[in-house]
């Protein structure tokens, strides 16, 4: 299922939850609305989605300077799990979710998305050896290697075909030298012989 079916999926399932939730005990601090916790996750994810590594380490830094919290915690989650990033951590980003779920001071709308986060994530690799993206990096390497062992050798047969050259051209111009100070002697003897 692509991502964002199971997004989609995952949205609907929690407007759903959260409508028919349980009302808040008085005793439990105020929380936001689940409607608007809800959009605000899901615009947040599509952002972390979107945005560059840069961007996203700046974001990472941001979250870790926050003291922890399960809003803070799913949000950080939510970015470490982004495979294709360098940030890419998938057992932190579990773990986050993890407690998140299981936090009981957590607002239930936060509690349903990490579970459902964690339930749409069942299936996806856990660990960046099980998505593939080490060997990714593993061959990338072993190809950008070869590469500059190819140019390696390429530029020594070049510096050793110079220096042939350099060789060369110094034996030419001995000879050149040799036929010119011949040419001299064969015209001294004509002028001393013409005298």
């Amino acid at each position: 299922m692509k991502r964002t079916t199971r997004f989609s999926l995952l949205a609907a399932s929690l407007l759903f939850a959260a409508c028919h939730s349980a009302p808040e005990k008085p005793d439990r601090p105020e929380h936001a609305s689940s409607t608007m916790l809800l959009g605000g996750l899901s615009s947040y994810a599509r952002t972390v989605r979107e945005d560059d590594d840069a961007t996203l380490l700046a974001e990472k830094a941001r979250l870790e300077a926050l003291p922890a919290s399960p809003a803070r915690d799913l949000r950080l989650a939510m970015l470490l799990d982004q495979q294709r990033s360098a940030l890419y951590d998938p057992e932190r980003a579990t773990q986050l979710l993890d407690d998140t779920a299981q936090a009981s001071g957590a607002d239930p709308a936060e509690r349903a998305f990490a579970d459902m986060l964690l339930a749409l994530n069942g299936d996806a690799p856990r660990s960046c050896s099980e998505s593939g993206f080490t060997q990714d990096l593993v061959e990338r390497l072993a190809t950008e290697e070869q590469r500059r062992a190819d140019l390696t050798a390429r530029l020594e047969s070049t510096r050793q075909d110079l220096e042939a050259e350099r060789s060369q051209r110094a034996k030419l111009e001995k000879q050149l030298e040799a036929l010119k100070s011949i040419e001299t002697q064969i015209k001294n003897r004509e002028n001393d012989a013409g005298r």
